[in-house]
């Protein structure tokens, strides 16, 4: 897998503390989303959330509660099964852990495959998927909001292998992809050939 800006980041006692963090993290989004898949949980534990998601204290997405904000900037609080706020006002979230991790390990994007995903927001999942794919595979990322595009091609810039493209993902042409990672709705499908299988999940 990659080695991003988690891993080389933050050494001594507050960097393990924060690895222990994504580590306990990736088992409890597994859990929740009863999957498991090694692969899948390892790629949740090594990608930080916070460089995706900007500096904190976050609007954290409550039940019946609507947005709550996190008591400080400590990452800690983004290491839960929540949704969090990108432009709350425009209700534009960085979604559930679980459902996409769900949905991620149904896809199986496997090492040296072309991974494209329509809608990819800040880019923390996309970050997820180039993991998966490894250095021999690639991403390319599909973003219609000018604002977003902007900030998930600067949040990817350190992912060699995630090409990020602004525009329709119904219309922007790309190469042949062995999945299709869409969100607005969210699915996952797989590719035989150069045609998706709609409804189809690998």
């Amino acid at each position: 897998m990659e080695l991003n800006s988690c891993w080389r980041r933050g050494g001594g006692d507050n960097g393990g503390r924060r690895s222990r963090h994504r580590r306990a993290y990736a088992k409890q989004v597994m859990a929740a989303a009863g999957v498991d898949n090694a692969r899948v949980e390892a790629a949740f534990a090594g990608v930080c959330r916070e460089d995706f998601l900007g500096p904190g204290p976050w609007p954290i997405l409550r039940w019946m509660r609507g947005y709550v904000t996190s008591p400080s900037d400590d990452p800690v609080y983004l290491y839960t099964d929540d949704v969090i706020g990108i432009l709350p006002e425009r209700e534009l979230n960085n979604g559930r852990p679980s459902l996409h991790a769900r949905l991620i390990a149904s896809a199986a994007p496997r090492q040296g495959e072309h991974v494209v995903h329509v809608g990819a927001g800040v880019g923390y999942y996309t970050a997820i998927l180039s993991e998966l794919v490894g250095s021999s595979g690639a991403v390319t990322a599909i973003e219609f909001d000018h604002w977003l595009a902007e900030r998930v091609a600067t949040n990817l810039s350190r992912f060699p292998s995630v090409r990020v493209v602004e525009g329709d993902g119904g219309s922007i042409p790309f190469e042949p992809a062995n999945v299709i990672y869409q969100q607005l709705p969210l699915i996952a499908v797989e590719v035989v050939g150069d045609k998706p299988c709609a409804g189809h999940v690998r």
